[in-house]
């Protein structure tokens, strides 16, 4: 690294001379106002006016170093060669870079595809379960309507019954009817009606009649109801049908979904482990590239060797021109941030003057309209509710009251009139009523044609009057409301007048020229556009506020005025509807009951039945006459209107033309014609960008044509909140668009893409009596409505879409990563800053190492990736985040997006001393909930080493080389098991493999003995840890050639981690280790008060020895046919051999250690015979159901320990000559130290 770092520098040392040569040309040619920016000028504020060559000092430096550079020119070609094999490199390194990147996209794709599916099997599921409820609800009414279908034909039946039964009965007092007036005029009466058999036959078939007519209604009632019932079931039925149908297509949905989960499962774990390979031929690379950059050092150390005489002087010029440039650019900033002090200053001032004085104009002249309008508008609703009150107490008194008067008159009227009628008939029949009509006749022509000439000349001459006033020339005119927003569009705001107040100094007090050019040049860029950008930074702001300050008072004093008139227009109005709504219900419930009686029962001698038979009969009399009259009449008649009709009709249609004429020429006929919206924003935010937010002010535009010649008044406009706006007169013959006429209010819990109709209303009184012509462009002349619905649609949304929030790397503790934010402007105008955005996380914002700044403005996409994320707390491992975001101006809303960016936090592999490592692979979710259980038993996260095989080939060739003298945990889960990974690190040395278990991923133990090529051979055996069993399986090197160290593997509840602390020592001791371990700390007084200590040591002894017996019976025994003797299958007795002369076994390794270790040690070897012997024996005689092929080595084994134990009694004895019998109490306490359980 160190001769790479003086390449670099010697390639520096040159660009830098390089660059001299070009100042130099540079320094009798034009200044840089007229020539591209110099690089160090990239932060330089305005128009530059010098030259660094301007200053004496720098110039003297420069012409020195102008003549080193040609003795370092043929050294270039030399470097240059000697690089293409590094760029070479670099290029294949690139490559690899760039599969591996895509190899991670195409891995992130498939986890979204796979987190997408599942989401939509959730909703997809919902759906089924509500169509199943709509199934349920239909068959439930259909039951609830077959059951009502009984009921109402239990009903029907009977009354169709009924409805026969009346109408033979009718037909019968039909007949009996005719027959009575039959056999009255056969007696030659011509008044039969008053005969008493005529009386009653017509009483019994009215009363049939009327029988007859409520069964018909009754009939057709219950019929429609069985109709109803039957249509209603009809219905449910299609709907189940439906239901049913949308169900097995979401099922068959949810299947497909599922088949693509399962493949994305299988995907997703190749491409991980491809990542991982791909980053291990990318490390091979980068040691190729790191070989070859120091064979390039090497060679430019000789270019280094030759720049040597040129450095000190280049270093001094270096520092000479980075001081200059410094001071340089240092005034310059001085200058600007000076300036932008200033210009802000008196910025403020210009936008705090023209933003009171437009306030003040605009707040109070919008005060006082709405202020009028809203105090009217609470005199009259106070006035209604007065008139409601007085007007309905009223209309209940006079209802009653005149209802039952009427009715008695009516009763008597129509009784008296019954009998009356019978006399006129008569007394018309000789009257003089055919000469009458044939003389009224002739006046009756005449007449009939004025009345048929005013009827045809009037139609003519409104036609034609109307044709003459609405074809007239109309003028346009545009008329500003009072929601035509002062700020509805941008170029309304006063634009920058320009600022030269007194704040504004560009004297720096520097000596050097080119400084002082620097601050001024600074200064003057950052003055201007501070003024400007404040002033229009705040504008809105001063306006707002003195808006509103004036627009509060002005219409607190509009509104809290007294409106008598509006009230008394209130009470009036609402009076006459109450009296006249309650006066009708009282009147006809009254009066109907009245008649009925006074029909039935008249009093004949008042004067109502008496004046009722008179004019009855007058009546009659007079209608018969005029009957024959008429006749006669209507023939003299058609022969004087045909002579007459022409004439009439010319005259009336002149007389109309003028009426009609007149009515245009005095009041105000309009036309409704369009209606648009335009959205005014919310709190100034979001005027007039075609985007309509949640509680957004909406402002109506209308255009209306006025034909007539006065000016149109009363015009209404109502939105559907009930608010009522007042617009200006429409000028006449004009056809008018009033902009901002009225203003509604999108809900501001409007669901975002969800459309919503934005309705409004116009009305106008009509003053003029024919409000036919009037109002003929009115929905409703009669209740002045000119325009009932005007209806635009618009759809919820916000004016920025966050189309993406997303992390540049994975969340890997302690590793930064940055939170890109893509952000796209839907509206039509450019949003103005400042935006807040606020970035947050399901872990809360503590884990933002940086935020996103405020947004100046945006036009119309912008990516955002100022924002980091940095996970530093441990006990965050595997934890899920998801994150959100959100934009604000002015407290309002402008696009959000949530949930996005999920991913869950990831450890990387630290290593950690004497501290456990956890084996597991994060990709799946039990995996890391699982780590989450027993982080905190294993001493935190913290404290832990975690090799997470996700990580691909790297981590795993750390879990197969890097773990030696480990406790491993591994954490299996079924699903995408880690036993077949395994394999490689069973022959690392002193590692101990602990399998961590739960009821959902018990047996991976027993899946390594089955699976793993280096257990192919291991044997299972029940440890004795303090009455605790734990299983231990442990490889065998004496069986298995390319094993060299004996290593354990357990499994343990993670509830009782514990038990491996007590355990993990001692079992990964290699069988040498383990020895030197009993040689030096087994004693005597150990032994035979069998402490802890002693006690583990020699139950691990006795367990390796047994260990190696039974994988060597087991391959013994499996062994036969080995050898043959005649036709008999012997097994191989090598194995036999091996217990007595194979060094490696850990009996012939005690025996070795017993000679080898000096006098103070072999009491420990010598106590642990027995105890190895005495485990030994147990297992020999089946203590614990071993193999049985074990017994079948017993001699052999019986033998060797036959041999150690010789040994050992002779130094037991001669070590413990203080106790008696040493030898035999050993063999005795030898019971405590068997590893496995006794039965």
């Amino acid at each position: 690294m160190a001769s790479l770092k003086r390449n670099l520098l010697g390639r520096k040392l040159l660009g830098s001379l390089l660059s001299a040569t070009i100042l130099m040309s540079l320094a009798s040619g034009p200044v840089f106002a007229d020539a591209p920016r110099p690089p160090w000028a990239k932060e330089f504020y305005g128009p530059i006016t010098f030259r660094l060559v301007d200053d004496p000092v720098y110039a003297e430096k420069q012409n020195i170093l102008g003549g080193l550079l040609t003795e370092l020119n043929t050294t270039k070609a030399l470097y240059q060669s000697k690089t293409q094999s590094l760029e070479q490199k670099n290029k294949a390194k690139a490559q690899k870079v760039t599969e591996l990147d895509q190899t991670r996209k195409s891995l992130e794709q498939k986890n979204d595809t796979l987190d997408k599916n599942i989401a939509e099997i959730q909703t997809a599921t919902a759906l089924v379960t509500s169509y199943d409820n709509a199934i349920a609800a239909g068959t439930s009414n259909i039951r609830v309507k077959e059951n009502e279908l009984i009921t109402l034909n239990n009903t029907l039946n009977p009354l169709k019954d009924q409805f026969a039964e009346a109408t033979t009965a009718k037909n019968e007092k039909q007949a009996a009817y005719d027959a009575a007036i039959a056999a009255c005029q056969q007696t030659g009466n011509t008044a039969c009606s008053d005969e008493a058999s005529v009386i009653v036959a017509k009483h019994y078939l009215d009363r049939a009649k009327e029988r007859l007519q409520y069964l018909s209604e009754q009939v057709a009632h219950y019929d429609q109801l069985v109709r109803d019932a039957q249509a209603s079931i009809a219905s449910s039925q299609s709907t189940i049908a439906t239901s049913r149908t949308q169900k097995e297509q979401k099922q068959a949905r949810i299947q497909t979904l599922t088949t693509d989960n399962t493949k994305l499962r299988e995907e997703i774990p190749l491409l991980i482990t491809k990542v991982g390979e791909l980053t291990h031929d990318l490390d091979k690379l980068t040691a190729e590239v790191t070989v070859l950059s120091q064979d390039v050092t090497r060679i430019a150390n000789i270019i280094t060797q030759q720049e040597v005489g040129y450095a000190n002087e280049q270093n001094l010029f270096k520092k000479l021109e980075d001081q200059l440039i410094e001071d340089v650019l240092s005034a310059n900033r001085m200058g600007y941030a000076k300036s932008r002090s200033d210009g802000q200053r008196d910025g403020i001032e210009v936008a705090r003057v023209a933003g009171d004085q437009l306030g003040e104009q605009n707040g109070k002249a919008e005060g006082e309209a709405r202020g009028q309008t809203d105090g009217r508008a609470r005199e009259y609703a106070r006035g209604r509710d007065q008139g409601e009150k007085e007007g309905a107490i009223k209309g209940r008194e006079d209802g009653l009251a005149q209802g039952t008067q009427r009715g008695n008159e009516e009763g008597y009227q129509l009784a008296g009139a019954k009998e009356g009628e019978a006399a006129g008939l008569a007394r018309a029949e000789s009257s003089d009523a055919a000469q009458v009509g044939r003389r009224l006749g002739l006046q009756e022509g005449v007449q009939r044609a004025r009345v048929e000439g005013e009827r045809l000349g009037r139609g003519a001459g409104e036609a034609e009057a109307i044709q003459q006033m609405e074809n007239r020339q109309i003028k346009a005119e545009v008329i500003r409301g009072r929601f035509a927003g002062t700020f509805a569009n941008k170029l309304t705001l006063p634009a920058f007048p320009g600022a030269r107040g007194t704040y504004r100094n560009d004297e720096s007090g520097h000596s050097r020229r080119i400084i002082r050019l620097a601050y001024i040049a600074g200064y003057s860029v950052g003055y201007d556009r501070a003024a400007e950008e404040i002033y229009y930074a705040n504008i809105e702001a001063i306006y707002t506020e003195s808006y509103n300050r004036f627009y509060q008072a002005t219409y607190q004093a509009a509104v809290n005025r007294a409106y008598p008139e509006a009230f008394r227009q209130g009470k009036d109005e609402q009076f006459r509807k109450a009296w006249q709504r309650e006066f009708d219900i009282y009147y006809r419930q009254t009066f109907e009951a009245a008649r009925a009686t006074a029909l039935a029962h008249p009093d004949r001698n008042s004067s109502i039945f008496k004046n009722a038979y008179k004019a009855k009969e007058t009546a009659t009399f007079e209608a018969r006459y005029l009957q024959i009259r008429n006749t006669n009449l209507e023939t003299a008649a058609r022969e004087t209107f045909n002579q007459n009709i022409a004439a009439e009709t010319e005259k009336a249609r002149q007389r109309r033309l003028q009426e009609v004429t007149e009515i245009y020429q005095r009041f105000a006929v309009v036309k409704f014609q369009s209606a648009t919206i335009t959205d005014i924003g919310n709190e100034l935010v979001g005027i007039n960008d075609n985007v309509y937010m949640p509680g957004e002010s909406i402002a109506h535009n209308v255009t209306i044509t006025n034909y007539s010649d006065v000016a149109a008044k009363g015009i209404t406009l109502t939105n559907a909140a009930g608010e009522k706006f007042a617009l200006d007169e429409l000028p006449a013959r004009s056809t008018v668009t009033v902009l901002g006429a009225g203003k509604s209010v999108l809900d501001s819990n409007a669901r975002l893409g969800r459309s919503y109709n934005i309705v409004t209303g116009l009305k106008m009184d009509l003053t003029s009596a024919e409000a036919q012509v009037q109002g003929r462009h009115f929905e409703s002349a009669a209740q002045n409505i000119l325009k009932a619905q005007m209806t635009a649609q618009v759809t919820a949304q916000l004016p920025v879409q966050v189309t993406g929030l997303s992390l540049s790397n994975p969340l890997i503790l302690n590793h930064p990563s940055q939170v890109v934010a893509q952000l796209q402007n839907i509206s039509s105008r450019t949003i103005s800053g400042p935006i807040t955005l606020n970035l947050d996380s399901s872990a809360g914002r503590t884990i933002f190492t940086q935020t996103y700044a405020n947004l100046d403005t945006l036009a119309a996409q912008a990516t955002l990736n100022s924002a980091e994320v940095m996970i530093n707390r441990p006990e965050m491992i595997f934890q899920e985040l998801d994150f959100s975001l959100s934009l604000y101006k002015n407290g309002v809303l402008l696009g959000s997006i949530s949930n996005a960016a999920r991913d869950y936090v990831k450890a990387p592999y630290v290593e950690r001393a004497g501290r456990p490592v956890v084996v597991l692979n994060s990709t799946g979710r039990f995996s890391r909930e699982f780590f989450k259980d027993i982080a905190g038993d294993l001493g935190g996260a913290d404290q832990i080493s975690i090799l997470d095989l996700a990580g691909g080939a790297f981590h795993q060739n750390i879990l197969e080389r890097q773990l030696a003298g480990k406790t491993v945990y591994v954490i299996n889960d079924r699903a995408n098991s880690l036993v077949p990974l395994l394999d490689k690190a069973l022959n690392t040395k002193n590692l101990l493999l602990a399998f961590v278990a739960n009821e959902a991923n018990r047996g991976a133990l027993d899946e390594a003995q089955g699976r793993l090529e280096h257990l192919a051979h291991a044997t299972k055996i029940p440890f004795d840890l303090d009455g605790q069993v734990v299983q231990i399986v442990s490889t065998s090197p004496e069986v298995v050639s390319d094993l060299s160290v004996t290593t354990s593997l357990i499994e343990v509840d993670s509830q009782n981690l514990g038990t491996v602390a007590k355990i993990e020592r001692v079992l990964k001791l290699t069988n040498d280790e383990l020895l030197s371990e009993i040689a030096g700390r087994v004693t005597a007084d150990g032994y035979f008060s069998a402490n802890s200590d002693t006690k583990m040591l020699l139950k691990v002894a006795g367990l390796r020895n047994l260990e190696e017996a039974e994988t060597l019976a087991d391959v013994y025994d499996r062994s036969l046919g080995a050898r043959h003797f005649l036709f008999f299958k012997l097994r191989d007795k090598n194995y036999l051999k091996r217990v007595k002369e194979d060094p490696n076994l850990f009996v012939n390794k005690m025996k070795a250690k017993l000679d080898a270790v000096p006098q103070s040690e072999k009491l420990g070897i010598a106590l642990a015979a027995y105890a190895v012997q005495n485990a030994s024996q147990e297992a020999l005689d089946g203590e614990y159901g071993f193999a049985k092929a074990i017994r079948k080595m017993r001699k052999a084994y019986e033998k060797s320990f036959d041999g150690l134990l010789d040994k050992a009694e002779k130094i037991v004895k001669a070590q413990l000559k203080n106790i008696s019998k040493p030898h035999k109490k050993a063999a005795e306490q030898a019971n405590l130290y068997r590893p496995f359980p006794s039965r």
